[in-house]
């Protein structure tokens, strides 16, 4: 019988990966529109996030299996590449006259880019200097 402890990190890692799919998968079919895919303001944002998020996911998994050192910086893409699409929420939105959703979902972006760039900066001070 194999301990929960030598199964931990799956378990960690699976449950991450499958609450950012989830995330990613109901954002693709609440604000997906065809329509405004010749916005490039939306759609440029929006397919570079998914593309970053799904890629950093995949890379992440390998990196806890393989190169534990490198999965802090896998997450934080993980994370820059959902706010990507986040923010092309908001674009989408000011594009169909949404004021009040524009100021809240920009406002929710601009937390969430602060955030990032606050560990960011914390993880290069950890890299480099401590």
């Amino acid at each position: 019988m194999i301990p929960i402890h030598d199964v931990k990190d799956i378990l960690v890692i699976s449950g991450l990966l499958a609450f950012f799919l989830y995330a990613l998968k109901k954002e693709l079919q609440k604000n997906f529109d065809k329509n405004m895919l010749r916005v490039y303001q939306y759609s440029l944002p929006f397919f570079l996030g998914i593309f970053i998020t799904l890629i950093s996911l995949f890379g992440c998994v390998y990196s806890f299996y393989y190169a534990a050192k490198y999965a802090i910086w896998l997450f934080m893409s993980t994370c820059t590449g959902y706010t990507l699409v986040i923010y092309s929420n908001g674009i989408l939105a000011k594009h169909q006259n949404n004021e009040r959703k524009y100021k809240e979902i920009m406002d929710t972006t601009k937390n969430i880019a602060k955030y990032i760039i606050i560990v960011l900066f914390a993880l290069s001070l950890k890299e480099w200097f401590i």
